[in-house]
């Protein structure tokens, strides 16, 4: 269980009734459905701290990045992730089009 004091960010989706996003020290990313559409589960695959976090306009998608580099596409229908890219630098803020088909990264 996710200690409250110790969350570092928190995502709301779009549509904030299907899910709550919170991630941690830990590298993880905790997904918590909507009371009665199922359990909350972790997302893993980066190995160091999440800076930001972005849904497609479906909510199908979440995109995460880390201050290693690491930018993980995640469908959160089959709960893994699909494309795993390493810009190297850290990715400080990402954001998708309302269209869905671009995804802008920044870094300070």
């Amino acid at each position: 269980m996710i200690e409250k004091d110790r969350i570092l960010d928190r995502v709301g989706s779009i549509h904030p009734r299907r899910f709550e996003i919170q991630s941690n020290d830990k590298s993880e990313i905790r997904v918590f459905p909507a009371k009665g559409s199922g359990m909350s589960y972790v997302l893993t695959g980066h190995s160091a701290k999440i800076k930001s976090l972005a849904f497609t306009p479906d909510n199908r998608y979440l995109f995460s990045s880390a201050i290693d580099g690491s930018l993980i596409k995640w469908d959160l229908d089959t709960r893994e992730s699909v494309e795993l890219v390493n810009e190297g630098g850290t990715v400080n803020s990402l954001d998708v089009s309302p269209s869905g088909k671009y995804l802008a990264a920044g870094e300070s």
